[in-house]
């Protein structure tokens, strides 16, 4: 029970489909949410390449980045995502 309990769970691929859903179905969203989602973002890769063991960033998370920010630029264009 002590494993349970001290393992970490970390759920940013579904984060990352949240997210994408979110982005794709509001036109009208405030800039510091996504200002907030993207530091969430960088955040959590920073975490996998630098507090793991391999130091690297696991496939499932960089596919469900790379289908936000695909998600995001398809919905809002790339312009909104570089302001």
């Amino acid at each position: 029970m002590k494993h349970l309990l001290t393992k970490e769970i970390r759920q940013e691929a579904i984060g990352l489909q949240i997210g994408a859903a979110y982005f794709e179905r509001m036109r009208n969203f405030e800039d510091s949410v996504l200002k907030d989602v993207l530091f969430g973002i960088f955040t959590s890769l920073n975490y996998w390449r630098n507090n793991t063991i391999k130091k690297e960033i696991p496939l499932t998370i960089m596919r469900s980045v790379h289908i936000f920010f695909t998600t995001f630029m398809i919905t809002h264009g790339a312009h909104k995502l570089i302001e």
